[in-house]
């Protein structure tokens, strides 16, 4: 190939030189005549060069081919962005896989024990454009559409059950200076303790941060929560949750400290469908605080969260689990808890308490409690993970908890063991 191409270079330089002659003569010729030689000149130039992106493609085929026949892939296809202000494209995610065992004792019914498989696939991608200070991120995930759990349970409804893969989240996020607007379904923007928020909750709607190089820091946001038609089939309306949180972030030396206090109202819309009586609303205030301190090779970390509903309102047993608790004392919760890491080891011990009205139970960790109905609930949380690479981590959790009030007290033990690798 190479010598064919050398050939054809030296044809059109001794195809040049021989018209060189007659183009010195050209002062002997007419206008006509040049023109004539010129465009003679210009196609046997063109026909070359065809020749030669012909030959060079049939080279480039042919070292391709040679590539895949050596490790036996095919060669990766090009990909044209079209949109120049685009940045880059960040993807994420990971795969887990869960075994899990729950104990319950209930004096109200059968004793509910379980064991089953489970897992999670999440992916996601972030675009930024960093020019105009846009971030469009969106992701997928499996589970169904509860808002507080992406596991897929193995054969839950039929043999070797396929899963279903759904959206995750999908926000676009503009910058301005110290603010930042996010709307869309977003990843839970306010701080606090894995208690109060399932780790899957998604708000949908627009939320306002503000963050200080001082350490300040604002969120404000107004969700979507749900979209509730009226029972008689006729007319419709939009359930809101107004939530906002004022924080303070720093670093002194190695210790790094962060307080927040938020408050989260849910409308009348949501109370009106929601709340176990007419007097009744979700109106819950909360202090959170979380402290780490590097002590030799560990790294400690101490979290701390209380928080009260304000809008329980009602008679004995018209509360979120009925019975003979009385709601205007069920308002409070909060949780302590402590996290070391070692190398690739870390270790974690929690201690939770959630009042039966304490907080709307439809949102909180889907974990803590379950069997329970949610809130009434108190137990000890205990973690420990080893990384066995970089991206590969495998662990044990386990939970013991049990009814807080009730009269007739349930309790569990929940174990769950976890392989899981992110990318």
């Amino acid at each position: 190939m190479k010598d064919s191409m050398v050939s054809l270079v030296v044809t059109t330089i001794m195809g040049v030189l021989l018209l060189i002659p007659k183009l010195s003569g050209a002062a002997d010729l007419n206008q006509e005549e040049i023109l004539r030689q010129l465009e003679m000149l210009k196609s046997q130039i063109q026909a070359q060069q065809a020749h030669i992106n012909k030959l060079e493609s049939m080279l480039s085929e042919k070292a391709d081919k040679k590539a895949e026949e050596k490790d036996g892939s095919k060669p990766a296809a090009a990909v044209t962005l079209k949109n120049t202000v685009i940045d880059g494209l960040e993807l994420s995610g990971d795969l887990r896989v869960r075994y899990e065992l729950r104990n319950l004792d209930d004096p109200n019914g059968p004793t509910d024990n379980r064991d089953r498989f489970r897992h999670r696939v999440r992916l996601g991608g972030v675009w930024k454009n960093k020019t105009e200070n846009w971030e469009v991120g969106a992701g997928l995930a499996t589970g169904g559409s509860d808002a507080t759990s992406t596991n897929q349970t193995w054969g839950e409804t039929s043999d070797f059950e396929t899963g279903d893969i759904r959206l995750d989240y999908a926000y676009a996020k503009h910058k301005i200076s110290d603010f930042a607007f996010t709307l869309g379904q977003q990843k839970n923007p306010l701080l606090g303790s894995w208690v109060i928020w399932d780790g899957d909750v998604r708000p949908t709607g627009l939320t306002a941060q503000y963050a200080h190089s001082l350490g300040l820091f604002a969120t404000a946001g107004a969700y979507n929560v749900r979209y509730y038609i009226n029972s008689n089939g006729k007319g419709a309306n939009t359930a809101m949750l107004y939530a906002g949180q004022l924080g303070y972030e720093q670093k002194f030396g190695d210790i790094s400290a962060v307080i927040a206090a938020g408050y989260q109202q849910y409308d009348s819309v949501f109370s009106n469908h929601e709340a176990p009586n007419p007097d009744y609303d979700f109106q819950v205030g909360d202090i959170y605080a979380e402290v780490t301190v590097p002590i030799g090779m560990v790294e400690l970390a101490s979290y701390a969260q209380i928080w009260q509903n304000f809008g329980v309102d009602g008679p004995v047993g018209s509360g979120q689990q009925g019975g003979a608790l009385d709601p205007n004392d069920e308002d409070l919760g909060w949780i302590v808890g402590l996290e070391a890491k070692l190398m690739a080891f870390t270790l974690g011990y929690s201690y939770a308490v959630i009042e039966a009205d304490s907080i709307y139970r439809g949102l909180i960790d889907a974990d803590f409690g379950t069997g329970l109905n949610g809130t009434d609930v108190e137990g000890h949380r205990l973690s420990g993970f080893y990384n066995l690479t970089k991206n590969w981590s495998a662990g044990v959790i386990a939970q013991f908890f049990k009814a807080e009030e009730r009269k007739q007290k349930a309790d569990a033990d929940l174990y769950q063991v976890d392989v899981q690798y992110k990318f």
